[in-house]
């Protein structure tokens, strides 16, 4: 995905995003960071046609993306949108027939978008879902039916708009995992957030957004350790990076920063795994 000087307002509102330039590496985990009216969901809506440019071009794959249905229809199924709010995408009474309205909007036979919804909810682990009906899910549970329904279509790349917003630490951790499994059976994965923690342990790749512009872009250890950006984009330094720099500066740690708190716990249990402890430390 490529975006060339793009612009966009909503009606009678100021510019939601003003001037990107941004290009997608396939096959890295990106996070899109920033706070809250930094441009993130704009911009995402922008990856499926959901919105249109008022400025600039989007290319997906090398093509300028068209704004015809037919275009769109199989930009989304090459492209899969995953809404921060799972009850946004959702109508169907059953969790089956919410995962299947995808593939049979496809034009697909009953049997293979049967396999293909059995296929979905068994990736996500929700395979005794299937005859639930939707309203009685947690959010939690709903949550995942939604990544079913997009999975089903059977994307090359999954965008998730802030996909552990409203979990419990239980949850989220749930939802990472799943995400991490979908990158494994190789899926793009693409996610926006402002949770700096969850950017810095996830993302291959992290886009820093403020006030509608891309402020930096880079390695999730470049961009938290660059004072400037942190201040600048009014982020907070993740907790593994604030330990980390903090046994740097004592000499207890060398080599390169761990990624989260099981890393580091596996570094201080490995023999030299990076690690010199001073005398009486």
């Amino acid at each position: 995905m490529e975006l060339i000087d793009v612009y966009y307002a909503y009606p009678g509102s100021v510019w939601a995003l003003k001037g990107v330039n941004l290009r997608l590496e396939k096959g890295k985990k990106v996070a899109i960071l920033g706070p809250n009216g930094a441009g993130k969901s704009t911009l995402l809506f922008h990856f499926i046609g959901l919105l249109r440019p008022k400025k600039g071009t989007v290319y997906y794959e090398g093509s300028k993306v068209e704004y015809t249905r037919a275009y769109l229809k199989t930009l989304r199924q090459k492209v899969g949108l995953v809404f921060q709010d799972p009850d946004a995408q959702m109508f169907a009474g059953s969790v089956f027939q919410e995962v299947s309205f995808g593939p049979l909007n496809l034009g697909l036979q009953e049997d293979e978008a049967r396999n293909r919804v059995l296929k979905a909810l068994e990736v996500m682990g929700i395979d005794d879902l299937k005859y639930r009906p939707v309203h009685f899910l947690s959010y939690g549970q709903k949550k995942k039916v939604a990544i079913a329904s997009v999975l089903a279509m059977n994307p090359d790349a999954l965008v998730f708009d802030e996909p552990t917003a409203y979990l419990d630490p239980r949850s989220s951790a749930e939802l990472v995992e799943i995400m991490e499994k979908l990158y494994r059976l190789g899926k793009q994965i693409v996610i926006s957030t402002h949770d700096v923690d969850l950017a810095f342990s996830f993302a291959d790749w992290i886009v820093v957004m403020k006030d509608g512009r891309v402020l930096a872009q880079g390695s999730p250890v470049e961009i938290f350790t660059d004072k400037d950006i942190i201040s600048e984009s009014g982020l907070e330094m993740p907790l593994i990076v604030k330990i980390s720099t903090l046994l740097k500066k004592k000499g207890l740690l060398k080599g390169a920063f761990p990624r989260d708190l099981k890393q580091l716990a596996s570094m201080l249990e490995n023999d030299g795994g990076g690690l010199t402890w001073q005398k009486g430390s």
